[in-house]
Formats: structure tokens, C-alpha cells, sequence
């Protein structure tokens, strides 16, 4: 076996293994800030207070029942993690024992 022959194969098992470490993630605090920080960074906050106007003049910040929008992202994020559904995204790990 030549060493290119090797060096794919070696890659190849890495990359395959490789989203075996990535289960470290909290998602009570992770996932919510990856949201929080999704949300500042793209255009949702100009998109409101263009489409939407006088209901959210203040974008990310408007108040809605006494939440931010951003606030209420970050709890779907965490809602999402928790959901009742027994195949959501983080239901499904916790059934493979992980």
C-alpha cells in the first residue's frame, strides 16, 4: 500500500470518527447563545423594522408579552433541545443512551 493510499485512509476513519467528540455541548447554555448571537449578527433585526414597522420598530429588542424577540429565539433554541416530541433533534440522543 503506497502512502497516499494510507493517508486517505487514515483521513478517511478521522473524519468518520470526528462527530463522535462533538456530544460535549451544553444545551442549556450553548445552544441558546449560538442563537442569541445568530440573531445579532444577521439581518432579522433590520428585517423587522422594515417589513413589519410600528409592531417592531425596535427589532430584536421589541417586547413581546414582556419578552425580547431575542429572548423568545433563545428559548425556542432551548425548547427545541427539550421538546415533548420524542424524535426531536436532542430527544433522539437521549434515546441512543447519549
Amino acid at each position: 500500500m503506497n502512502k497516499i493510499t494510507y493517508a486517505y485512509i487514515v483521513i478517511f476513519i478521522l473524519v468518520l470518527f470526528a462527530g463522535l467528540a462533538a456530544d460535549a455541548y451544553d444545551d442549556q447554555k450553548t445552544h441558546p447563545k449560538i442563537t442569541e448571537n445568530a440573531a445579532i449578527t444577521s439581518n432579522v433585526d433590520s428585517y423587522l423594522k422594515i417589513n413589519f414597522g410600528s409592531q417592531f420598530s425596535s427589532g430584536l429588542i421589541t417586547d413581546l408579552n414582556s419578552i425580547k424577540v431575542v429572548d423568545w429565539l433563545t428559548k425556542g433554541a432551548t425548547a427545541e433541545d427539550d421538546g415533548p416530541w420524542p424524535y426531536c433533534r436532542r430527544s433522539t440522543w437521549k434515546l441512543w443512551g447519549r
